[in-house]
Order: C-alpha cells, then sequence, then structure tokens
C-alpha cells in the first residue's frame, strides 16, 4: 500500500467517523429536546388537574346536597298540587 492509498483510508474514516458522531448528537438533540417538552407538559398535568380520589369527598357532599334538595322541591311541589287542589274544590264547591 502506498502512502495516499492509507491517507485516503484514513481521511475515509475520519469522514465516515464524524458524519457518525454528528448524526448521533443531532438525535440525542432531538430526543432531549422532545423529553424535556414531555415532562414540562407532566409537570403541567401534575400541577393543574387533581386526582380523582380527592375529589371524591367533595363529589360526595355535592350529591347529598342536590339529594336533599330534590327532596325539599319534591315536598314543595306536592304541597303546591294539595294547595292548588283545595282551592279548585272550594271554588266548585
Amino acid at each position: 500500500m502506498t502512502i495516499e492509498v492509507v491517507l485516503t483510508l484514513v481521511g475515509l474514516l475520519i469522514v465516515i467517523g464524524g458524519g457518525f458522531m454528528a448524526n448521533n448528537r443531532y438525535l440525542q438533540g432531538q430526543i432531549s429536546t422532545k423529553n424535556d417538552r414531555i415532562h414540562t407538559r407532566i409537570d403541567e398535568i401534575t400541577r393543574d388537574y387533581a386526582r380523582k380520589d380527592d375529589l371524591m369527598p367533595h363529589l360526595k357532599r355535592i350529591e347529598d346536597s342536590t339529594a336533599k334538595t330534590n327532596e325539599r322541591l319534591d315536598k314543595f311541589y306536592s304541597e303546591i298540587t294539595k294547595t292548588l287542589s283545595d282551592m279548585l274544590a272550594g271554588m266548585k264547591g
């Protein structure tokens, strides 16, 4: 092998190795950027949203309050119906 062939092979190896290293750095940068975005989104969700287990006591209290309100409205409507029917019976008779 002559010196030109050896230098050509060394140059070729340097170019291929440099291209490989540049490609690896580019891919690692892309992965790092996307990984940072994912972690930012996870942190945002953790900060801004509540877990279902944490909300259950509050939901139970709201459901109980709604049930009591519905009972009161049913009683109110039945009393109004009774009063109106008594008034109508008094007018007829």
